[in-house]
C-alpha cells in the first residue's frame, strides 16, 4: 500500500486535465450562478446521471488499460477491479458525502474524483490517453480541457 500511496502522491504533483460538466473554467469573477447550479446538481437526482457518465469514461479505459483502485476513505486497495467495483465506488462515492476514489491506470496516469465535484482531475496523461479520454469524454456529454496551472 505504502508504494502506491507514494506513487499517487507524485502524480499529484503532475500536470493535470479535467473531465468535467462545462467547457471551461468559471472565472472567479463570474456573476453566473456556479455555485448554485453545482449544489442542485450535487443534490438531487440527477447526481446519478453524472455517476453514469463519470462511470462510463473510467469503464471505457479500463478496457484499454490495467487499473489500481484507492479507495481512500478505506484505505483500501483492489488491483484489476472488475466493472462492477468501479461502478459501485463511483455511485457510494457520490453518495455519502465526503469521499475520494483515485483510479491509477497504467503509464502512471492518476484519475481523481471527489463527491462534491462535477469534474474527475486527470494527471500525467500520455498524448495518446488524452486523446482517448476527450473521445470518450465528448461521447458521454463530457468536457476535456487543461485549466490554468500555477
Amino acid at each position: 500500500m505504502k508504494k502506491i500511496v507514494e506513487k499517487i502522491d507524485k502524480l499529484l504533483k503532475k500536470q493535470y486535465y479535467v473531465i468535467d460538466v462545462l467547457p471551461k473554467q468559471v472565472p472567479n469573477n463570474s456573476k453566473g450562478q456556479f455555485f448554485e447550479v453545482e449544489e442542485y446538481l450535487l443534490n438531487n437526482h440527477r447526481q446519478l446521471c453524472l455517476h453514469y457518465r463519470f462511470a462510463s469514461v473510467i469503464l471505457k479505459l479500463m478496457c484499454y488499460y490495467p487499473v489500481i483502485l484507492f479507495i481512500v476513505n478505506h484505505n483500501k486497495i483492489v488491483k484489476d477491479p472488475s466493472p462492477k467495483m468501479i461502478g459501485d465506488s463511483i455511485y457510494h462515492m457520490m453518495e455519502n458525502h465526503g469521499e475520494t476514489l483515485n483510479i491509477l491506470f497504467s503509464k502512471n496516469v492518476l484519475f481523481v474524483l471527489e463527491e462534491s465535484c462535477l469534474t474527475i482531475t486527470v494527471y500525467n496523461p500520455s498524448k495518446d490517453m488524452r486523446a482517448i479520454i476527450k473521445k470518450i469524454a465528448k461521447g458521454e456529454g463530457l468536457f476535456w480541457w487543461k485549466p490554468e496551472q500555477s
